[in-house]
């Protein structure tokens, strides 16, 4: 059965155009959706022209079942007009209406309601079962989120009505589905699914010129490799996903929850990467590090979930916040916490793996992985933070673009970082450096093993602990 009401709620809920049906209740307010129109600016005194549209469809019959007050005082001064009706408000997010209502919600008289709404319309269903209403919506001061709330004023539900309210901006060509605050957003996943795509293919090709074992033989590079690919096909999912959404308003948010848990996955992936360019592989074998690895992929794994639940609830629960973004809840603040330990158990363990490094060479590499790690976990909360001075209508837009940014240039760096020719100079680099500074050839443990290559000498029958190099944070095969 649960199965059943997830697959009704993914069929249901997906996209910004809601639909559903309204509580068999004869009163109640019931909060359904919020859309971001556009706006033109025209000359005084020039008419407006439509900037959006909002189509309202209901099918079910209602009776009244109170009959008309009247009060000398708040809240109706006289008679109560919306007693006995089924009425959708329609709230701007000007703080007299919408944002009001929203710090009330629940608390409000209908009365109260009618005389704050911008639209106050009555649901009525004459001889017919059906309610069709269409509107045009004109804007010439700035974009605007529209709330929409149904409400039952003393009503009795002879057949309780199903919904569909679908607003379009009608100015903005193929993306007229989309609320402004999603302005671009098909647009920057096919400009993801691409670049990760590309880069997906360059490291594979990179490492095939330089012999058929090298990608097989370096685990690091495998590791990134698998993340630029799960970035690529996660961004396919969203492109499928917003591309029906353009069409039909509703979108398939089977392949968004797809694409956003792959995203997680990549990014996580990311996080274990650099982990590991900072601990080496005892982060994973080492008895001594287990504490430290049950707490650093729980958090990793927390992260996931928490990616998934967000994108759950933005579509499948609906939020009165004109402001709210993936990284603005709680979950979303969580999110960015976690990353923030990560960086900071990962910049910690590679101070203590420069302090004890020699090479110059490998303390280079040291700097430039720093550095990737500086910019993938710190920019995204600044841009969070930086975001919140921006207009409401085009925050979700520039964290997006530059959570998507960062992932990538962070992997065009490791990719560079990584690449066989410059794991092979700094293998060679601390082989001589053994040479000169011990007078012999150094162990095979203590020898940089860059990026998981193979053992530079067969034979040695080492564990996994042993085969960590004390004074290098890379991991070893």
């Amino acid at each position: 059965m649960r199965c059943v009401i997830f697959l009704w709620l993914l069929r249901h809920a997906a996209g910004w155009r809601t639909f559903g049906v309204l509580p068999n209740l004869g009163s109640f307010t019931e909060y359904v959706g919020k859309f971001c129109f556009d706006f033109k600016k025209v000359p005084p005194g020039a008419p407006k022209p439509a900037v959006g549209s909002i189509e309202v469809l209901l099918r079910g019959r209602v009776a009244s079942a109170r009959p008309l007050r009247a009060t000398q005082g708040p809240p109706c001064y006289g008679p109560c007009e919306s007693d006995g009706g089924l009425y959708l408000f329609v709230f701007d997010d000007e703080q007299a209406h919408g944002q009001l209502v929203r710090q009330k919600f629940g608390q409000m008289s209908c009365e109260d309601m009618r005389h704050r709404a911008n639209w106050a319309l009555p649901i009525r269903f004459e001889n017919s079962e059906q309610f069709l209403w269409k509107e045009n919506i004109t804007e010439g001061i700035r974009p605007r989120f529209w709330y929409f709330v149904f409400a039952a004023c003393g009503v009795q539900m002879v057949v309780p009505p199903a919904f569909d309210i679908h607003a379009t901006n009608i100015l903005q060509g193929f993306q007229s589905e989309f609320g402004l605050d999603q302005e671009g957003t098909l647009l920057l996943q096919v400009t993801a699914a691409v670049g990760f795509l590309g880069l997906f293919l360059g490291i594979r090709q990179a490492n095939q010129a330089t012999g058929s074992e090298a990608l097989r033989s370096r685990s690091l590079l495998r590791i990134l490799l698998v993340s630029a690919s799960m970035s690529s096909i996660g961004a396919c999912c969203l492109c499928l996903h917003w591309s029906v959404f353009a069409s039909d308003g509703e979108g398939l948010l089977a392949l968004q929850v797809a694409g956003v848990g792959l995203l997680a996955g990549a990014k996580s992936l990311l996080a274990i990467l650099q982990l590991l360019l900072a601990k080496g592989w005892a982060l994973f074998y080492s008895p001594q590090q287990l504490l430290q690895r049950q707490v650093l992929m729980g958090a990793v794994l927390l992260i996931i979930l928490l990616s998934v639940l967000c994108e759950l609830h933005e579509v499948l629960f609906h939020d009165w916040s004109a402001q709210i973004y993936m990284y603005e809840n709680w979950s979303g603040i969580i999110i960015l916490m976690l990353n923030c330990c990560i960086f900071l158990e990962a910049w910690r363990s590679m101070r203590e793996t420069f302090l004890l490094e020699t090479s110059d060479e490998m303390r280079r590499f040291y700097v430039y992985v720093s550095g990737v790690s500086i910019l993938y976990f710190l920019t995204l909360p600044l841009v969070c933070l930086l975001a919140s001075m921006l207009a409401r209508w085009v925050r979700a837009k520039y964290v997006d673009r530059a959570e998507v940014g960062c992932r990538f240039l962070a992997t065009l760096l490791l990719a560079w970082l990584l690449r066989p020719a410059r794991m092979d100079a700094m293998i060679n680099a601390r082989m001589e450096e053994s040479v000169e500074t011990l007078g012999e050839p150094c162990e095979e443990a203590q020898i940089i093993a860059a990026s998981g290559s193979v053992p530079l000498r067969q034979g040695a029958d080492r564990s996994p602990e042993a085969a960590q190099a004390p004074n290098s944070g890379l991991p070893q095969e």
